[in-house]
This record gives C-alpha cells, structure tokens and sequence, in this order.
C-alpha cells in the first residue's frame, strides 16, 4: 500500500516539472514595454509657448505697428477693446507667448531610442523646417530619421481664435493692454528692419 503511494507521489511530481512553458518567441511571453508617454502642459487643449515662433524669435523689446492694431484688455479675443494702435506707433513689449494645439504622432520607425508605437506631440515651429517635440514628457528635438505618422488635427472656432502670438504691450502714454496676431516691424534682427530701437 505504501509503495503505490510513493508511486503516485513520484507520478505527480514529474507532471508538475514537465507543466508547458511558454517558448520565447511566444506571443504570451512578455515585450519589451512601450514607454508612456504624458501628452504636453495644456489648458483646455491649449499649449502656451513664451515667445514667438521661427526663426530668431522676436527678441527685441520695442516693435512698431505695421497696420491698425487693436489692444486688448485682457488675453482674450473677446475682451474689451482698450485702444487701436496706429501704423507706425512705437510699443515697449513686457511679455510675449504663442498658443497652439500640440499634434500628436505615433513612431512608426527611425532613430535615436524610439520605438515603434511611441506617442510624441510637434510643439512650436523653430524655423528652417525644424519644430521643438515633445518625447516621453519632456521637450526635445527629432532626428531627421524618425518617422511619425501624424494625425489630423481638428479644432473648435472658439480655441481657433485663441490660438497664435499674444503680446502684452505698454504704449507711449502709459496704456497697457494685449495685442493678438498683428504685423509689427522690429520684433528681432532677422527681420532686416530699417531704425529699429533695440
């Protein structure tokens, strides 16, 4: 009685070690994990870049109105009408952003450490064809080889009008207000602009 006890604790045994293993290339094993990827600071969709966008930015502290320009009392497109600037008029800029709406990619295949499948988000144009990214929740720049299949963007009139170059500006007689999407003369060097002040 006891040597068929054995014998049936001995059986049991060999059929626990030869249980199935999944072979490696088994797609049950696991891959190599995707890095999450946490889409870029917004609000309401929105991503606010302090500066302009191209190349040379617009470093320069004093513009000059280029067309009747409507000043604004608050970052609105809807606030209330402070003043029209003048063509020709001369406003010392105190701050300066552009608001877009980053575009999300997914890495098809290229270089650097991306993998297939990964998300990253085109942010602000830099100018020559080259744009800032973000990758893996921080800003960083593509190399040429990386291909990314963008999707297609589809925004709302109302963020529409949010959207582009915003700068708070102090007029000659003191007036402070917000100018949205308007031509100035003077923003930067690269601009090639005749007796600018900065």
């Amino acid at each position: 009685m006891s040597y068929r006890v054995a014998v049936l604790i001995l059986c049991a045994a060999l059929g626990a070690c030869s249980a199935e293993v999944a072979p490696v290339d088994s797609p049950t094993r696991s891959s190599p994990l995707i890095p999450a990827t946490d889409p870029p600071p917004t609000t309401d969709g929105v991503y606010t870049f302090p500066g302009c966008e191209g190349e040379g930015g617009c470093p320069f502290q004093n513009w000059r109105t280029l067309e009747p320009t409507i000043v604004l009392a608050e970052q609105s497109p809807t606030a209330r009408v402070l003043a029209t600037l003048a063509p020709g008029e001369w406003v010392s800029v105190e701050a300066v952003e552009t608001r877009l709406v980053p575009v999300r990619g997914v890495v098809r295949g290229g270089g650097e450490d991306l993998r297939a499948g990964e998300v990253v988000y085109q942010l602000e144009y830099e100018g020559e064809g080259y744009s800032a990214y973000w990758v893996r929740g921080q800003r960083a720049s593509l190399d040429d080889s990386v291909q990314v299949d963008w999707e297609q963007q589809v925004v709302s009139p109302a963020v529409q009008a949010k959207l582009g170059l915003w700068a708070r500006v102090r007029r000659q007689n003191g007036q402070v207000g917000w100018v949205h999407e308007t031509r100035f003369e003077c923003m930067g060097q690269l601009a090639g602009d005749e007796d600018c002040r900065d």
